[in-house]
């Protein structure tokens, strides 16, 4: 059984977050907070990322409200590299999985969300995902198809996909994990790189930490 303490060693949580309310949901692959308020069928899922601002650049603010319109988008991240798996928030179940970005980043969040666990709302495409040749070849047709239609074209075509789904559950592709591996950003043991999207505008994510250092 995966121990929390081996995913959030290197995180500084803020004074009012105990990390002894984290469990391991295996289910999910993504450590949870014991909360009893939290509605019947839904979790507090704790995931870790560097969400961006409208006008470019991370946002560090407290609580941070999803960007899911690729029109709110800086121009910054207009990329295939960054939306090729739709538009929203990426959370990651560990923290050295932010290092997957094409970015590195030095200042790294820990952010809890609340999620309908139900299949339509929480939709976990880990499995449809394939292994790494599958992934590369959907990357490279996504690619060839924003360069020949647009990109914006491509990421409509991938939210229809996901239809009303609030978040959905991928695993880290091959490329991100190579970039996790070059940087040195290891994984705990035991447990491999997925992340979330969350797609819902109205979903908050709550900071509750900082990462210091992911390797």
């Amino acid at each position: 059984m995966v121990q929390p303490e081996t995913i959030v060693d290197s995180v500084s949580f803020q004074p009012d977050f105990s990390s002894d309310r984290l469990g391991y949901n295996p289910e999910l692959g993504f450590l949870e907070v014991d909360e009893k308020l939290i509605a019947f069928g839904s979790i507090r899922m704790l995931g870790f990322g560097v969400p961006i601002t409208r006008s470019g650049g991370i946002d560090t603010r407290q609580t941070v409200q999803p960007i899911t319109e690729f029109q709110q988008l800086p121009a910054e991240a207009r990329t295939i590299s960054l939306q090729g798996k739709g538009v929203g928030p990426r959370l990651y179940n560990v923290p050295p999985a932010v290092q997957g970005l094409p970015s590195e980043s030095d200042i790294v969040g820990a952010y809890t969300v609340d999620l309908d666990t139900s299949p339509d709302r929480l939709l976990d495409l880990r499995e449809w995902s394939g292994g790494p040749i599958r992934q590369i070849a959907r990357h490279a047709g996504r690619s060839v198809m924003a360069k020949a239609t647009s990109l914006e074209a491509v990421v409509d075509k991938i939210h229809g996909f996901y239809g009303d789904a609030d978040a959905v559950l991928l695993k880290q592709p091959p490329l991100p994990s190579i970039r996790q591996m070059l940087r040195k950003a290891r994984n705990p043991e035991d447990v491999a790189a997925e992340f979330i999207i969350v797609r819902n505008p109205h979903i908050l994510l709550t900071k509750v930490g900082t990462v210091q250092a992911v390797n």
